[in-house]
């Protein structure tokens, strides 16, 4: 005869680790793909301490993306925006 058994598994590790929250108000900003990739990445290594490290030419490879389009990107996502009360979604220190 066999027993069956009951196999419960747990993942104990912080659910970040899964997931990127993304803000809504980056859909009502409507900012077009290039920029909203670069966004994500960086929100995605950024995570909770706000800082990233990595430099531009590895971030442009990690976004798929060449040089040029990453660093205008970037640019881009710097400048204030009127939907966020005149402030930038990333700042560049």
């Amino acid at each position: 005869m066999t027993q069956d058994h009951t196999v419960e598994v747990r993942d104990t590790s912080d659910l970040r680790k899964y997931r990127t929250e993304i803000p809504n108000i980056i859909d009502e900003i409507l900012i077009n793909p290039y920029h909203f990739r670069v966004y994500c990445k960086l929100k995605r290594i950024a995570g909770q301490n706000g800082k990233c490290w990595s430099g531009n030419n590895e971030l442009a490879d990690l976004c798929g993306m060449g040089l040029t389009q990453y660093k205008k990107s970037k640019k881009f996502l710097s400048e204030p925006f009127e939907e966020l009360g005149g402030r930038p979604l990333i700042v560049i220190t």
